[in-house]
């Protein structure tokens, strides 16, 4: 994810997005290689340990609604890591081992595409748009199959296009594994708010590393009508990408009020939370 925070609300962000080490490069690639070559060896794992959450979670909005298709929008979406995972059943390394072999890069999207072709779909009742600035990373995701729409745009810093619209269109549930931080309530609220223009209003499922704060993302969401229930337990994004890294993350957790003693000071991972966002007569259980 390559959003940036150069203006209010992002900046109270900025701090903390300084604490972790950078990544930029490899986000926005015509193919995938760099980016698992440099998360692979830091076990990068928090699609995995969200892939479960995010199923019990569509199949309570199935069991809600009483509707089998699940439209969803990743905010973030990079190379449609979340769409690849949640509708193929795959794992992230198993999907990271393909770009340790050596390939052409001009050969990797076709050779993709007939991988994700071939495969059997754990659930064929998904669909998935992308949320990202990066475009070359949208443009892999949809050429594979992966995303069925892209929206290229920065919420942050600007309004949503009519076509970014026309894709929300329809949205029944928005997810977001590791770009709190990099985008705001401004995103988020303008995506709801684009959404319930059209349908009815969708559910928001984020995984937001602990040391950046969801209030103000989760009060933009309660005045769309949504309450927001933080879930139970922490879920590993990566490990520490060095001992730098980790110390200014500890720094940033504890500037928070939070003690990473349990957490990230034990195991040498960043952590994050899962925050869930329903309409009111939907947020029991």
């Amino acid at each position: 994810m390559t959003l940036q925070t150069h203006s209010e609300p992002g900046d109270r962000f900025q701090r903390a997005n300084q604490a972790k080490a950078s990544f930029g490069d490899v986000y926005n690639q015509t193919e995938p290689s760099a980016y698992y070559r440099a998360l692979l060896p830091l076990d990068y794992r928090i699609v995995d340990e969200a892939a479960p959450m995010f199923r019990e979670i569509i199949t309570q909005w199935r069991s809600r609604y009483q509707q089998r298709h699940v439209k969803v929008l990743d905010v973030g979406c990079s190379y449609g890591i979340n769409a690849a995972v949640l509708r193929y059943g795959l794992t992230f390394a198993t999907l990271g081992h393909r770009y340790l072999e050596t390939r052409s890069p001009s050969a990797v999207p076709a050779d993709d595409q007939a991988f994700f072709r071939n495969r059997t779909i754990a659930d064929d009742a998904l669909s998935f748009v992308g949320l990202d600035t990066s475009q070359n990373a949208q443009q892999y995701a949809r050429q594979v199959g992966l995303l069925d729409g892209a929206i290229a745009e920065n919420l942050e810093q600007g309004n949503i296009s009519s076509n970014g619209k026309k894709h929300l269109q329809g949205v029944d549930l928005v997810i977001s594994t590791g770009c709190i931080g990099y985008v705001t309530e401004r995103t988020l609220g303008t995506v709801v708010d684009s959404v319930v223009s059209s349908s009815k209003p969708p559910w928001v499922a984020s995984f937001v590393l602990r040391m950046f704060s969801y209030d103000a993302i989760a009060s933009r969401l309660a005045s769309q009508g949504l309450v927001t229930r933080k879930m139970a337990g922490t879920f590993r994004q990566r490990r520490f990408h060095g001992s730098d890294e980790r110390r200014k993350v500890l720094q940033s957790l504890e500037r928070r009020g939070i003690d990473p003693s349990e957490h990230e000071a034990q195991d040498d991972y960043l952590h994050a939370e899962l925050f869930l966002s329903r309409p009111a007569d939907s947020s029991a259980g």
